[in-house]
């Protein structure tokens, strides 16, 4: 019992310190400026509005029906909302088609590595841990001077090419070793109910693969959301290559950093609660695999 409430106020104490300092952002998101800088500060929001998250798509806040007037900055829309809205779009394309393309090369590549005796394995296996280990920064300007060469810098393209050299071989790693802890029975009792190899796979492995499938596609898609160096290299000077979280710098140097940049912040977090929500199902699908459950359809 003792170590069960202490195992309980551990878990508790972590959630606190992981999500505070999201609940501190989306807090200060929805502030007016005056309450932001207000001594004390506000645990919750004081008069909450939505009014940063509309001057950060371009409206200007109006009151009474009449425009503020423009030395009241804290009511006009983002100066640069165009290249910021152009890079949230880029981001939710160049995101999934990295995800999807991970899957699609590191999940037959991490079956075939874990479930079969195949020659060179290790080294091939040495290659993929080995690419990950090299610095990101000691790639990221051959890739510059690559893309520039091909006319592809600036262009998402490009980004999604970069991305892909990195995601690929570490989901591919990871599957390699979720595919060999499965039980090899697996493919012997599909096979023995008259199943391809195509077949055992599909009904006997992918089924009970699913929670590392899911929690993959997660890092698949998390790491371009994320990624900056590669993004503000390689779309950086594009006014129409450039993703959401390298624009964002512009904050920094044409902005000051208040509640405008608390909601591009809580922008930039909604999709991928979203995309971790949606395979959170198949994460949580974990369970005790017993061969003699796989049903041929």
């Amino acid at each position: 019992m003792v170590r069960k409430s202490v195992l309980g106020a551990f878990v508790v104490l972590i959630a606190i310190w992981s999500l505070t300092p999201i609940y501190t952002i989306v807090n200060i998101s929805l502030m007016r400026m005056d309450n932001v800088v207000h001594i004390p500060g506000y645990i919750v929001p004081k008069d909450p509005t939505f009014n940063q998250y509309f001057r950060l798509f371009g409206s200007d806040i109006k009151t009474g029906g009449v425009e503020v007037g423009a030395a009241e900055q804290q009511f006009r829309k983002f100066g640069q909302y165009q290249g910021l809205t152009r890079g949230l779009i880029n981001i939710l394309i160049i995101a999934p088609v990295v995800m999807i393309i991970t899957m699609l090369a590191a999940v037959p590549a991490g079956y075939a590595l874990g479930r079969f005796r195949i020659k060179y394995r290790n080294a091939y296996l040495g290659i993929l841990l080995g690419s990950r280990a090299i610095p990101p920064v000691s790639v990221v300007i051959p890739y510059y001077f690559l893309f520039k060469s091909v006319n592809l810098l600036g262009n998402p393209i490009s980004l999604i090419i970069a991305d892909l050299s990195i995601t690929i071989p570490i989901i591919t790693w990871i599957l390699t070793g979720f595919f060999g802890s499965l039980p090899r029975d697996l493919e012997k009792a599909a096979r023995v109910d008259g199943a391809t190899m195509s077949q055992a796979f599909r009904y006997a492995v992918l089924p009970f693969a699913l929670p590392g499938l899911g929690a993959t596609a997660v890092l698949a898609f998390l790491y371009p959301w994320n990624e900056f160096l590669n993004a503000w290299l390689l779309t950086g000077g594009s006014v129409s290559g450039q993703v959401y979280n390298s624009f964002m710098t512009s904050f920094f140097a044409m902005q000051a950093v208040d509640n405008l940049f608390a909601s591009a912040v809580v922008i930039q977090i909604i999709p991928a609660l979203v995309v971790a929500a949606i395979l959170q199902r198949y994460i949580t699908r974990l369970k005790i695999v017993d061969p003699s459950a796989v049903v041929m359809t």
